[in-house]
């Protein structure tokens, strides 16, 4: 839901409405930097899940946060 908003956002009425490479240009100035943080965060859980002590990097990464 959030892409789709931005690309939204990204299409300005008050720019060429049919200048769609600009509008996709500027989403993805927004959606890149994002993806590319979400999919090392992904590849971070990937490899301490399929590594060789899955559960301790588990029960490493819930006790690492501090209780509040």
């Amino acid at each position: 839901m959030l892409d789709g908003a931005l690309l939204g956002l990204a299409d300005d009425p008050d720019d060429d409405p049919d200048d769609t490479e600009a509008a996709l240009t500027a989403y993805g100035k927004e959606l890149l930097p994002r993806g590319e943080a979400s999919a090392a965060e992904s590849a971070t859980w990937l490899t301490r899940m399929a590594g060789p002590d899955p559960m301790t990097g588990l029960v490493e990464q819930f006790t690492a946060h501090e209780r509040s």
